[in-house]
C-alpha cells in the first residue's frame, strides 16, 4: 500500500506498518488472502476494471496495539495518476496507474448471516445426495459434489450443458414429457430415469424436481434430487426371478398332482364299476332263486336271504366309500384349479334322490349297532316311500 485515508488507519493501522508486504497478506485466513490477491492481479492485469470481494476477515488494530480482526466488502478498480498522487506525494509513483481498494465494514449482523448462508451452502454442496438445478430450457446451472462425483464430471464439463445430453435415445421422450409437465407446475416424483457416465456407463437414478419461481411468479430454476436406483432394481430383478422360479416349482407340482389323482382315480373307477357288477348278480332275481331252491329247509332259506342282504349291504358301503374317495379326489383337483387362478362357476344338476337315499341308508346300516332298525321316509307332492334298513 502507498497510500490511505483516515478511516484506513483508524481501522488498519498506518501504511508504513505493512512495509514491503501486499496488501492481501493482512487477511486473516489463507483462502480470504488468495481471493483478494486474485482481485488485484486481475484488475491490475487488465482482466477487468472491477472486481468485488466479500466478507473478507482482517486483521485491525485494536486499542493498546492489540490485534482485533473484523470482516469488510472489497471493491478493487484502477485508477488514475491523478488520484494516486493525492493519496501518496512519493516521487517514484508519479505519473504511474495504481489499485483503489474500498472497504465496507460488516456489521455483527451480516456475519452471522453469511456464517449461516455459509452452512447452508456447505450443508448442500457437500450433501450425499445428488442435487442439481436447471433453468426453464432444462440446461444445468448447478450441481453439487455427489452429483458430479456420481457421473465423474467435473464442474466445468457438466454445468452448463442441457439434461438431455446425458440421457440415453429411449429416454428423450421422457425427458421431454417431464419438462413440460415441471413448466405446468407439477411435481415429479421418484420418476426411473438414467443418465450416462462419463465412462460410458448408464446409472439408473430415481428423480424428484420440483419448480422454484422469482417473486414476480416467473420460472426461475429447477430443483432436481437423484437417488441411485440400481439397488431397487437389482431387487426388482431378483424377486422376479423368485416369483418366475416359484411359478415353475408350482407347475410342476401341478402337473405331479394331476398325474397322481389320475393315477388314484382310474383304479377307484374301475373298483366301482366291479363292486356294481357284483351287487348286480345279488339282486331280486337271484335272490328269488336261492329261495325257491331251499324253500323245503325255511331256516336254509332264512339264512341264504340274510347272507345275501349282508353282502349286498357290504358292497353298497364299499361304493360309496369309493364314491367319497373319488369326490375328495375331484375336491382336491377344483382346490388346485382355484389356485391356478379358475373361476368358481356353479353348476345346477338334478339329483336322483332315491339313490342317494339308499346311499344314506347304507351308511347308517354300517354304523348302526346290531338290532337297532332304520327307517327314511321321502315324502314328496304326488307319493311317498320309504326305506327300510335293518341289522
Amino acid at each position: 500500500p502507498v497510500g490511505c485515508n483516515d478511516t484506513f488507519e483508524q481501522s488498519l493501522g498506518p501504511v508504513e506498518k505493512f512495509g514491503d508486504l501486499r496488501f492481501n497478506d493482512i487477511a486473516s485466513s489463507e483462502s480470504a488472502r488468495q481471493k483478494l490477491g486474485a482481485a488485484m492481479e486481475s484488475v491490475g492485469r487488465g482482466e477487468a476494471l472491477k472486481v468485488s470481494v466479500t466478507h473478507v476477515e482482517m486483521k485491525l488494530k485494536g486499542e493498546g496495539g492489540t490485534l482485533l480482526s473484523g470482516f469488510f466488502d472489497w471493491s478493487v478498480g484502477l485508477v488514475s495518476a491523478a488520484l494516486s498522487n493525492i493519496l501518496d506525494k512519493s516521487a517514484h509513483y508519479e505519473g504511474g496507474r495504481g489499485l483503489i481498494l474500498m472497504g465496507e465494514p460488516c456489521s455483527e449482523q451480516t456475519v452471522r448471516q453469511r456464517a449461516k448462508d455459509s452452512e447452508t451452502a456447505d450443508f448442500i454442496q457437500n450433501a450425499p445426495i445428488p442435487l442439481q438445478s436447471t433453468d426453464c430450457k432444462g440446461v444445468i446451472q448447478w450441481a453439487n459434489l455427489a452429483m458430479l462425483d456420481m457421473m465423474e464430471y467435473t464442474q466445468d464439463e457438466y454445468v452448463g450443458r442441457h439434461c438431455s445430453d446425458f440421457a440415453p435415445d429411449d429416454q428423450k421422450d421422457l425427458m421431454s414429457e417431464m419438462a413440460k409437465a415441471v413448466h405446468c407446475g407439477k411435481k415429479i416424483k421418484e420418476v426411473p430415469v438414467c443418465f450416462y457416465r462419463k465412462n460410458g456407463g448408464i446409472v439408473p437414478l430415481l428423480l424428484d424436481t420440483n419448480v422454484s419461481y422469482s417473486e414476480d411468479g416467473r420460472f426461475h430454476h429447477t430443483r432436481c434430487f437423484f437417488r441411485d436406483d440400481t439397488g431397487r432394481r437389482v431387487r426388482e430383478a431378483r424377486a422376479e426371478a423368485l416369483v418366475d422360479e416359484m411359478d415353475r416349482s408350482l407347475s410342476l407340482l401341478d402337473n405331479f398332482m394331476s398325474n397322481a389323482l389320475h393315477f388314484v382315480r382310474t383304479p377307484c373307477n374301475v373298483m366301482t364299476q366291479a363292486l356294481d357288477a357284483a351287487r348286480g348278480q345279488l339282486d331280486s332275481t337271484n335272490l328269488k332263486a336261492i329261495l325257491h331252491v331251499n324253500h323245503s329247509n325255511p331256516v336254509i332259506s332264512e339264512a341264504a336271504k340274510a347272507a345275501i342282504l349282508e353282502s349286498k349291504l357290504m358292497l353298497d358301503v364299499t361304493v360309496g366309500q369309493l364314491s367319497d374317495l373319488t369326490r375328495t379326489l375331484d375336491d382336491v383337483s377344483d382346490l388346485q384349479r382355484f389356485e391356478q387362478g379358475a373361476e368358481l362357476r356353479p353348476v345346477i344338476n338334478d339329483v336322483e334322490l332315491l339313490p342317494l337315499c339308499h346311499s344314506v341308508m347304507a351308511e347308517c346300516a354300517l354304523r348302526c349297532h346290531e338290532g337297532v332298525e332304520c327307517v327314511l321316509d321321502i315324502g314328496g307332492a304326488t307319493h311317498a316311500s320309504k326305506l327300510k334298513s335293518t341289522r
